[in-house]
């Protein structure tokens, strides 16, 4: 079996020859980024040295599958937030924000995909596929309903938010699923294989059990209703609490 072969069979539950060994998160280390000689930020302006420093993961470090981007702060950007580079060209980007108050003052951008590094990600996808066709899967990476809210309202705020006002949580969570599924399928249209989903202020260490259930769980399963591909779906911390509800069958569109 080739790597791709592998790895989609494995998502759909089918026999494999062996499990396949590669890293649904983004995998670009200091050591590649040296020895390609690239960093931060300019992995990000460049699709061709983006799909570059994501395929050492396997030319270098032979994990079976390549994802791009490299952060959670792509679609963040393209609804306001001002992206933090670090003050070393190793760095991960990252989006602080104070907050908006409520999610009237937040607009969804129009023409989503023509905003921001969205265009040079997509570039990208379209590089490694033509580079690596059906041998080594490709993964596009976006950001989970719930944490784009975090994102735009603040982690503490909307922690807060969760016990005074819940349904504005849910307001600010609904706000970006359509934004984010379009993205998903961009990235699909264009190459991908598979679309990991990472939720990771949805973490049971966060917001514990019941949080991830009432607003993030129903926000997950709507945006894997509406990626058409295979999706995996990544939550930072002691997961095992909530695997049950991560899995659940997603019923078809």
């Amino acid at each position: 079996m080739t790597p791709r072969e592998r790895f989609l069979r494995a998502l759909r539950l089918k026999k494999v020859d062996r499990p396949p060994v590669l890293s649904p998160n983004q995998t670009a280390t200091v050591e590649q980024m040296d020895s390609l000689g690239i960093y931060f930020p300019d992995a990000y302006s460049d699709a061709h040295k983006m799909a570059t420093l994501a395929s050492a993961a396997w030319e270098q470090v032979g994990l079976e599958g390549i994802g791009v981007p490299f952060c959670q702060t792509v679609e963040a950007e393209i609804f306001g937030l001002e992206v933090k580079w670090g003050k070393r060209k190793t760095d991960i980007p990252e989006a602080p924000f104070k907050g908006y108050s409520t999610p009237d003052g937040v607009e969804v951008p129009e023409n989503f995909l023509e905003r921001g590094r969205i265009p040079v990600v997509l570039e990208a996808i379209e590089i490694l596929k033509e580079r690596y066709g059906d041998e080594v899967p490709i993964m596009g990476h976006v950001i989970g309903p719930f944490s784009l809210a975090a994102h735009l309202a603040n982690m503490e705020k909307i922690l807060k938010m969760s016990i005074k006002n819940p349904v504005l949580v849910k307001e600010f969570t609904n706000l970006g699923l359509e934004a984010i599924a379009e993205y998903a399928n961009a990235m699909l249209d264009r190459g991908a294989d598979a679309i990991v989903i990472e939720n990771m202020f949805a973490s049971v260490d966060i917001m514990g059990v019941k949080g991830y259930v009432n607003f993030a769980q129903p926000f997950d399963r709507e945006l894997i209703r509406k990626i058409k591909g295979p999706t995996i779906l990544h939550i930072c911390g002691d997961g095992t609490k909530i695997i049950d509800k991560m899995i659940e069958p997603v019923p078809p569109a």
